[in-house]
C-alpha cells in the first residue's frame, strides 16, 4: 500500500533516483519513490530477444517509432534501477580536455572536474569501478580499425567498468542473471530499502500541483506489457503529498512531466523546459569483417579510442542479434542495390552476424537540438531541428572498414536520416530551469530534479558517472 503522505517522493529509480532515496533515507525521512517500470531480481532477467521481454525491460519514445517516421528515437532501460538495469557497465568520468575545450563555457561555475572529483570517487568505490584485464576478440579488431582512420596519435585503452566477477556471457543489455553488473539495483536501492525507503513500481507520475506548504503527485498504475506506460491516460488518478519531492523520470520524461504541471506550480523559468536535449552524439556503424570478431563473446562494451583534444570517442559494442537486421533496419553495402532487407543474400549476411559483425559507436559533442513538445492528451512529441549535423568520425570509420575489404553496414540514418540515442541529456538545464547548487526548480522549495535531464551539454562519454556525481554532490547539500 503507498501511503497518501510522506516527507519525501522521487519519481523515477535510476542513477539520481536511486542515490536520493538512499541520502534521503539515511537522514531519517520518510522516502516513497514511484517507479514507471517493474521490480526485478536476477533470476528475473533472461538471455532472450523475445520482443515480450523487451517490451518490459525497455521503453522507446516515441513507442510507435517501427511504424510511424520519427527524426531520432531514444531508447531507455524500465524498471526499479531505470537504465542502470540494462547499461553495459561502462562508468567514466568525462575526460579532462573535454571539459577544458568543450564544456567550462556551457556548465556553471559549480561544476568542474575538480569540484567533482570526490563526488566521482564516492560513486567508483560503491560501484567497483575499475580498469579490466580482459578484452574480448573483437575489441582488438576495433583497434586496428581505428589505426586505420588516420586521425595521427590515438589512445586506445579498456572502458573503466562497475562489475564484479564477470561471466563475459555478453548479455549486459538484458539484465545481468549473475548480479556482477552494479546497477542501482545491486547497490544503492538496497541500502536505501534498508534505510527505510519505499519503492513503489509500476507507477507513472502524471503532474504535479503546490499543495499545504508542499507538493501533491498525481499518478497512475502503469502496465509495462501493453507499452502504455508513457501515455497520459488512467483516469482517475491516485496522490501523494509531500514536502519534498525529486524528479528523478531522466530525458524526456522529467522535462514533459514539469511541462504537464506548470500552471499548477509556481512561475519558473521555462524557455528553455523541454529544449537543448543533447543524443550525446550517439550513432553506430557495423561492418561484416573478414575475420572472425566473435561479436557476442564478452562485455557489450569493453574498449575506446579517443583522440586528445577531440569532441569525440569511438567504442566497440555488440547489439542484439535481432537489432541491426529489424529494430535498426540494418542492411549492408553488397545488398544496397535498391536497399533490401529480405533475399537469399540478406540470409547469409545474418549468419555472419555472430561470427563477423562488428559494430563500433561514435559518441561526441552535439549541439543540443533535440526538443520535445506535448500533443494535446499531454503525451511527449520528440522533434529534431534541421541543424542536426554528426561527428564527421562516422564517415572516417566507413572508410576504414572499407579498407579492410569489409561489408559496411547501412544504417537507419544512411537511409532515413533516423538517429537513436541512449543516452539522452538535457531539457531542464541547470542553471537555466533549475538552480545549479540544489537543483531546486526556481521559484519552487523544495522541488528538485536530479537526473541527466539538468546536464547543461552532452558528456562525449556516457554519463551514468557524471549523474551519479552530480546527484551525491546536490545530495549533500539538500538532504
Amino acid at each position: 500500500m503507498i501511503p497518501k503522505y510522506a516527507d519525501v517522493v522521487i519519481i523515477g529509480s535510476g542513477f539520481g533516483g536511486s542515490i536520493a532515496a538512499l541520502r534521503f533515507a539515511q537522514s531519517g525521512k520518510e522516502v516513497v519513490v514511484l517507479e514507471m517500470g517493474e521490480g526485478w531480481s536476477t533470476d528475473d532477467f533472461e538471455r532472450t530477444q523475445d520482443p515480450r521481454y523487451i517490451s518490459r525491460l525497455y521503453r522507446d519514445y516515441p513507442s510507435n517509432y517501427l511504424i510511424q517516421p520519427s527524426p531520432i528515437v531514444i531508447t531507455q532501460g524500465m524498471g526499479v534501477g531505470g537504465t542502470s538495469l540494462v547499461y553495459c557497465g561502462i562508468l567514466e568520468r568525462i575526460p579532462d580536455y573535454v571539459w577544458k575545450n568543450y564544456l567550462c563555457s556551457k556548465w556553471p561555475d559549480d561544476y568542474s572536474p575538480e569540484k567533482l572529483s570526490r563526488y566521482y570517487e564516492i560513486v567508483e568505490e560503491k560501484l567497483n569501478v575499475h580498469e579490466p584485464d580482459f578484452i574480448p576478440p573483437r575489441a582488438k579488431v576495433m583497434d586496428r580499425v581505428c589505426e586505420k582512420m588516420g586521425l595521427g596519435d590515438i589512445n586506445l585503452r579498456n572502458l573503466m567498468v562497475g562489475i564484479e566477477d564477470c561471466r563475459e556471457c555478453g548479455w549486459c543489455t538484458m539484465g545481468c542473471k549473475f548480479g556482477a553488473k552494479m546497477d542501482m539495483a545491486q547497490t544503492y536501492i538496497p541500502d536505501a530499502i534498508g534505510a527505510g525507503a519505499t519503492f513503489a513500481e509500476r507507477r507513472k507520475a502524471i503532474f504535479i500541483r503546490r499543495a499545504f506548504k508542499g507538493y501533491k503527485v498525481y499518478y497512475r498504475p502503469t502496465t509495462s506489457v501493453d507499452r502504455d506506460y508513457h501515455l497520459v491516460t488512467g483516469w482517475p488518478l491516485d496522490s501523494i503529498w509531500a514536502r519534498q519531492v525529486v524528479i528523478a523520470a531522466g530525458s524526456p520524461e522529467s522535462p514533459a512531466l514539469l511541462m504537464r504541471s506548470r500552471s499548477l506550480l509556481n512561475r519558473f523559468p521555462g524557455k528553455d523546459l523541454g529544449r537543448g536535449i543533447s543524443g550525446n552524439g550517439d550513432i553506430p556503424i557495423g561492418a561484416i569483417m573478414q575475420e572472425d570478431v566473435y561479436t557476442y563473446k564478452g562485455r557489450a562494451m569493453s574498449r575506446m579510442c579517443r583522440k586528445e583534444d577531440e569532441d569525440f570517442i569511438i567504442v566497440d559494442m555488440h547489439a542484439p542479434p535481432i537489432g541491426p537486421a529489424v529494430k535498426y533496419k540494418g542492411t549492408f553495402e553488397s545488398i544496397n542495390k535498391p536497399p533490401q532487407f529480405w533475399g537469399k543474400k540478406h540470409k547469409q549476411t545474418l549468419k555472419n552476424y555472430g561470427e563477423r559483425l562488428l559494430i563500433l559507436a561514435v559518441i561526441s559533442m552535439d549541439e543540443g537540438n533535440i526538443h520535445i513538445r506535448l500533443d494535446p492528451k499531454g503525451n511527449v512529441v520528440i522533434r529534431r531541428s534541421s541543424s542536426y549535423t554528426i561527428s564527421n568520425v562516422y564517415e572516417k570509420l566507413k572508410d576504414a572498414f572499407r579498407e579492410m575489404g569489409a561489408d559496411v553496414g547501412v544504417t537507419d540514418y544512411d537511409l532515413t536520416g533516423r538517429l537513436y540515442t541512449a543516452h539522452p541529456i538535457g531539457g531542464c538545464k541547470m542553471g537555466s530551469v533549475v538552480d545549479p547548487e540544489t537543483l531546486e526548480l526556481y521559484n519552487n522549495p523544495g522541488l528538485h530534479v536530479i537526473d541527466a535531464s539538468v546536464l547543461p551539454s552532452a558528456t562525449v562519454v556516457g554519463p551514468s558517472l557524471t549523474v551519479a556525481a552530480v546527484a551525491e554532490k546536490v545530495m549533500g547539500v539538500i538532504h
